[in-house]
């Protein structure tokens, strides 16, 4: 269970080591960063009790206009255990200057706008625009969706690094034989721009391949049946 006081650099979380495992627990504590999935290899800090039951830990020098994941953590012979990850804000004052970063996945999918500094409790808009053959999917961050839509708005008040997520378009390959019944084709199906198709034809008794013919010139095809 955790508590944000706004404003502040101060945040107090509260937890419970309720099982030891079978063996005498060493260390407990929290850890936290601003990324996701802390560890001990991140900040932490010990509480002064190594035991079960509940404890607190109060963790100062916090960042203002930052997100930051916390994990409870407790260690004993055997190994480290943690608990449940939970996410908070260090919201900054009004008016303080607040960094939005942005990126592309994949980084052809397209390209983004609106990133930059921004005074905190003011609105901005994100605007994510596909790539040709590309298909804008959502925003992320830190792996989670924040808005399926393309131009996404909201109020500043900490500092994030925004995913701007696109996937490739997808062509559909028909196929057909003629005249009717001489033969069988696989490899029709659907594709993303720029994959490789394989298209085989393979004749009945009493036919012969002859050729590939396509309705649209200015798509290639091996002539060649397989």
């Amino acid at each position: 269970r955790s508590t944000l006081f706004p404003y502040t650099t101060l945040f107090r979380s509260r937890d419970e080591t309720v099982s030891d495992g079978g063996m005498e627990i060493t260390e407990r504590g929290v850890c936290w960063n601003t990324y996701g999935s802390p560890n001990l290899d991140d900040e932490s800090l010990t509480y002064t009790s190594a035991d079960l039951g509940q404890y607190s830990c109060r963790i100062n020098g916090l960042a203002l206009g930052k997100k930051y994941y916390v994990k409870a953590y407790a260690k004993n012979a055997s190994g480290i255990g943690f608990g449940e990850e939970l996410e908070f804000e260090t919201a900054a004052p009004p008016g303080m200057p607040v960094s939005i970063e942005l990126s592309c996945d994949p980084e052809e999918g397209g390209s983004v706008s609106g990133g930059g500094t921004y005074p905190s409790g003011t609105q901005c808009t994100m605007t994510a625009s596909a790539n040709p053959t590309y298909t804008f999917v959502n925003w992320t961050e830190n792996g989670n969706q924040v808005s399926s839509d393309a131009a996404y708005t909201f109020t500043v008040t900490v500092e994030r690094n925004l995913v701007a997520n696109f996937t490739k378009q997808t062509c559909i390959i028909l196929a057909q034989v003629d005249p009717q019944n001489s033969g069988v084709v696989t490899g029709a199906d659907g594709y993303a721009y720029g994959d490789e198709c394989t298209l085989t034809a393979t004749a009945k008794p009493g036919y012969t391949f002859v050729r590939w013919t396509i309705s649209r010139s200015e798509e290639r095809f091996s002539r060649n049946a397989e």
